[in-house]
């Protein structure tokens, strides 16, 4: 049986890098962990074929179609998804859809495929292709309990075009988060406990998947269970690589955790500080985990441990007021914030945000391709929509000021050039109309790339 499977671009950018580049495109920041792991967990005695669209467009050869397609999608995608998916379905093949989407909308995505799996697919992903070899499918998936991440094999990146990501050595150690910010699509899809795969499986996995030494955990909180993140720091620390991740900006209570981060290679974290208001935070369902009246402590005892900081604002909470931009530009202004992104709030579904506004009326009636955090989608409680996205592209102006700028690089050293094409490359986030944050990030960290090599 001949299996394919795809990981789908944004409609905008598909459409732009296919009229720039003829079909071919342009490198991108890192490989699908989710398609790659699915890879790995496929049978060997099925023929694989990986695609990931933010480096090439699929193409359907009619002359040899596979048997069964995977499609994984978060809601920003799941527009091109379907349309894969009715592609591949008018000419007989098979279609699964899985992620972030399909687990948060199983019956709209069943209209597009024979099967759909919510949530994980680890410990089922092989029944489900034997399955569809014997034409006995379901046409939904569910696994009875989360993975226990124990044992995974490791992810076949050999799968994918070599030399199209900047940060091919892209890892997972732990799912889940013990917060559930009523944002975020997190829990919906691997729930509130944390699990983490054992520390010498990951060890063992950097080891066999060769690269440059500059490594990104995919985790959603690598820092989240402290005393695990130390014996993971620990074990990290003989490999010598440099690495970078998401973490939540409480962490930096523990300075011992920060060291042993700082020893085992940790260089850049993305922290969700999403709002400067208590009140919002309480809203947002993390008030008790962000306290602002912390943030600059916790930001300085970062700084202290050298690690480079990209603080996430959110805007769009019911409690916000139009003076929310100017203040929290003026806060990642003073606080010393390496990098800072300004998103509007999107209501994915799975999130309790997403029903509230349903249940109120508040959605605008748009595609799914505008739920990607760079676009109004809902209608705000204080401020009109064009109001909301005016702050929000005014937040990335300010931020990324050539006088701002200068404030934040000058305290690089000798790295300051490669410093300020970063801040530049992330203050060209406000030259179009739909923000190209995913190449924006890619681009920068292209920059990191480099700074590395030359620290090596």
């Amino acid at each position: 049986m001949y299996v394919k499977l795809i990981y789908p671009s944004h409609d905008f950018y598909n459409k732009r890098v296919i009229s720039e580049n003829g079909g071919r495109r342009r490198r991108t920041l890192f490989p699908p962990v989710n398609i790659a792991l699915l890879a790995a967990l496929t049978p060997l005695k099925y023929r694989l074929e990986v695609v990931d669209e933010n480096v090439e467009v699929d193409s359907i050869n009619t002359e040899d179609l596979p048997d069964v397609v995977g499609i994984s999608a978060m809601t920003g995608t799941a527009p091109r998804m379907y349309e894969l998916a009715d592609e591949y379905r008018m000419l007989g093949v098979k279609v699964i859809l899985g992620g972030s989407h399909a687990t948060a909308m199983p019956e709209e995505a069943l209209k597009h495929a024979d099967a759909v799996v919510i949530g994980e697919a680890d410990e089922i992903w092989a029944d489900i292709l034997n399955d569809f070899e014997k034409g006995t499918y379901k046409r939904i998936y569910k696994q009875k309990n989360y993975s226990s991440l124990k044992g995974l094999p490791i992810l076949r990146y050999d799968l994918f075009q070599e030399g199209s990501y900047y940060m091919p050595r892209t890892f997972q150690t732990s799912r889940g988060c013990p917060y559930n910010c009523s944002f975020c699509s997190v829990t919906s899809t691997f729930g509130r406990r944390y699990r983490h795969r054992p520390i010498e499986d990951v060890i063992r996995e950097i080891k066999e998947t060769p690269g440059p030494n500059l490594v990104a955990f995919t985790d959603d909180n690598i820092m989240a269970d402290r005393r695990r993140a130390k014996e993971l720091f620990k074990a990290l620390k003989e490999l010598k690589i440099i690495w970078a991740s998401q973490a939540s900006i409480n962490s930096a209570r523990d300075t011992e955790l920060l060291r042993l981060a700082q020893e085992s290679g940790c260089r850049a974290l993305f922290i969700g500080i999403e709002s400067i208001s208590e009140e919002t935070l309480k809203e947002a369902n993390k008030s008790g985990v962000n306290r602002p009246k912390d943030y600059s402590k916790l930001i300085e005892n970062f700084r202290r441990y050298g690690v480079r900081l990209l603080g996430s604002f959110v805007f769009g909470f019911d409690t916000e007021e139009r003076d929310v931009f100017y203040k929290t530009v003026r806060f990642a202004v003073n606080s010393k914030l390496d990098l800072a992104q300004f998103s509007v709030l999107t209501p994915f579904p799975g999130t309790s945000i997403y029903d509230r506004f349903k249940e109120e009326g508040r959605l605008m009636d748009i595609g799914w391709e505008h739920f990607y955090q760079g676009e109004v989608c809902f209608y705000p409680m204080r401020m009109s929509p064009q109001e909301l996205q005016r702050g929000q592209r005014y937040a990335w102006r300010k931020f990324y000021t050539t006088s701002n700028t200068l404030k934040r690089i000058i305290r690089y050293g000798k790295y300051t050039p490669i410093y300020w094409l970063v801040n530049y490359i992330f203050s060209q986030i406000n030259l179009s109309d739909v923000p190209p944050l995913v190449n924006v990030v890619k681009k920068a960290w292209k920059m990191v790339d480099k700074t590395v090599r030359l620290r090596a």
